[in-house]
């Protein structure tokens, strides 16, 4: 088992209520973003009473268009878009959601202060970096010395 398979053990061993049922292979991040994630699952855990806790559940953690996303299961459905000078992000809230509207609205604070967090930081390694276009078009959040990596490589 490599480095993020592991942690990705440990934060469904940490949080079992938030990763319920989620197949290993819907949290797929590079290890430099893990301390983003961790604080926010720490976070959340302790803004949810034991009643709220069994209606939260992760649906996938992963890198899209070189940005953190953190689907819940009722964070609504997220739809993402590139065009030709940005980006742009849709949400469409669900329909009858069990968690208050303010529990809701907490929660998507701190999955976009988790995304913020890693948009400042190389997926691969945690050091400083920044959104960058790679030779092969896709788009990543990296260092200087990461740019070209290879997703999920490790040092």
């Amino acid at each position: 088992m490599n480095t993020w398979e592991s942690r990705a053990a440990q934060l469904k061993r940490r949080y079992p209520e938030q990763f319920e049922d989620l197949p290993y292979y819907m949290v797929s991040i590079d290890p430099g973003w893990f301390e983003p994630i961790e604080e926010a699952c720490r976070r959340i855990d302790a803004l949810l009473t034991s009643k709220e806790k069994a209606l939260f559940q992760w649906r996938q953690i992963k890198e899209k268009f070189g940005g953190l996303r953190m689907y819940w299961n009722e964070g609504g459905v997220y739809l993402d878009f590139i065009g030709p000078d940005s980006l742009a992000h849709i949400v469409v809230e669900p329909e009858r959601p069990q968690l208050s509207a303010q529990t809701r609205e907490r929660i998507a604070r701190i999955v976009a202060e988790a995304a913020k967090q890693a948009s400042a930081r190389c997926q691969v390694c945690g050091a400083p970096g920044q959104l960058r276009e790679r030779k092969s078009g896709w788009l990543v959040t990296a260092c200087d010395r990461h740019v070209e990596s290879r997703v999920m490589e490790e040092d």
